[in-house]
């Protein structure tokens, strides 16, 4: 499946994807959201759940080209692979 085809699938499709075969990567949190990070057959996935209503607003996959993607690796700590 691409990102077109999965960004297609309605959000509780792609929430069961992501639940059932995504592998969590890192997470951000803003005001109001904390978007995780997964890698879904080999796509970055985006989850948005808003704290104030405790729901998942959008489910959508981000390219690996994406500007965005280096927000997730401030909390990447790689120091363990050079020992």
């Amino acid at each position: 499946m691409d990102s077109k085809e999965f960004n297609k699938l309605d959000i509780t499709h792609r929430f069961t994807l992501v639940y059932n075969t995504g592998e969590f990567i890192s997470a951000i949190n803003f005001t109001d959201f904390k978007v995780s990070l997964y890698l879904v057959a080999n796509h970055f996935v985006e989850v948005y759940f808003n704290a104030k209503s405790d729901t998942i607003d959008a489910i959508k996959t981000l390219e690996g080209t994406e500007p965005r993607l280096s927000l997730y690796t401030s909390g990447v700590n790689i120091q363990d692979l050079y020992r």
